[in-house]
């Protein structure tokens, strides 16, 4: 399911716009500024590190949401 969320609600799994998969996310550290996330992806080549502003709007692929019509929840 595509879904467009702040890059710090990110998930490691997500697949990221660009089809880059999220293998490694920081999101305080003191090496960089706390508006800021380090984000590692990888495609099938390299892995690559990105910083972004946690309130970045990405949209991301996510497969494993629950199913919101799910019986046995209610029951």
């Amino acid at each position: 399911m595509k879904l467009r969320i702040q890059a710090q609600y990110m998930q490691i799994g997500d697949i990221v716009g660009s089809g880059e998969k999220v293998v490694d996310i920081v999101r305080v550290s003191i090496h960089f500024p706390s508006s800021k996330i380090m984000v590692t992806l990888n495609n099938d080549v390299r892995n690559r590190t990105s910083y972004w502003n946690k309130y970045t709007t990405v949209s991301v692929d996510r497969e494993d949401l629950p199913k919101a019509n799910n019986a046995s929840y209610y029951s």
